[in-house]
Order: structure tokens, then C-alpha cells, then sequence
């Protein structure tokens, strides 16, 4: 689809002359979506026209890139819950595994290195607190 027409006139005077004859001649043209032009705005023009050509190419890629940039994020997303739950999951048979075999060894291992353990909650106590000692957190 055309949306207008570049009418180039090689001489200038002719164009002066023409407008000289009808001065309504560059709105006539303009409805008609025309641009009459003469070679020193010739060059102004394309430069125009090559601008517009190159915002337009910068704003498809703009929205490419929008669009890859919006699918890397639902991928690393995706993957950073698959990840994460994975290592929660790790985390939680490891866990389990160790206070068993705290709970097996009756705290054996603990109490060689000096560190006493409440039976009813499993967390260290550490050695040399007043009153029963420091509980912490496992």
C-alpha cells in the first residue's frame, strides 16, 4: 500500500513558476498525498524517509526482544521452582536422615565432642550455658 507519492521536479525554477500560476498547487498536492520537491529538499526528504524506515525496524525489534525477554523469564521461573523444590525436598531426606541416626546413636557422637542434647526436641545445647544451657536451633 502507497501512502503517498514524492513528485520530484528537476528544476526549481519551474516549480517557482508553477507556484506563481496557482498558489493553491502545494495544498492540492498535499490532499492528494503528494510531496512536490525540487533537488535541494529532495535530499531533506529521504533523509526523513530513511528515518522513519529505521524507527520502525528499531520498534519491531524492540518488541522481538520484549517478547524472547518475556519467555526467558517464565523458563528461569520455571526452573527456579523445579530447583527450588528439588533442593527443599533434598533438604528435607537429609534432615530426617540425620536426626535418626542422632536419635539411633542416642546423641553418642554429641556428647564425645560436648554437646548435650534435650531428648523431647533434638536441638544442641550448648556446653557450658547457665541454667541448662543456650537452646538452639538445628
Amino acid at each position: 500500500m502507497v501512502d503517498g507519492v514524492v513528485l520530484f521536479i528537476p528544476v526549481e525554477g519551474a516549480l517557482s513558476m508553477a507556484l506563481e500560476r496557482d498558489p493553491q498547487l502545494l495544498e492540492h498536492a498535499f490532499s492528494k498525498n503528494i510531496i512536490l520537491t525540487f533537488p535541494t529538499s529532495l535530499l531533506a526528504i529521504l533523509k526523513g524517509l530513511a528515518m522513519t524506515i529505521q524507527q520502525e525496524e528499531i520498534a519491531k525489534n524492540i518488541d522481538e526482544i520484549q517478547a524472547q525477554a518475556v519467555e526467558l523469564h517464565k523458563r528461569r521461573t520455571f526452573f527456579s521452582s523445579r530447583l527450588a523444590a528439588s533442593l527443599l525436598l533434598s533438604c528435607w531426606k537429609t534432615w530426617g536422615t540425620r536426626k535418626a541416626v542422632v536419635h539411633q546413636t542416642d546423641g553418642g557422637w554429641l556428647a564425645a565432642h560436648g554437646i548435650g542434647l534435650r531428648r523431647t526436641h533434638f536441638r544442641p545445647v550448648l556446653p557450658g550455658s547457665s541454667q541448662g544451657g543456650q537452646v538452639i536451633g538445628i
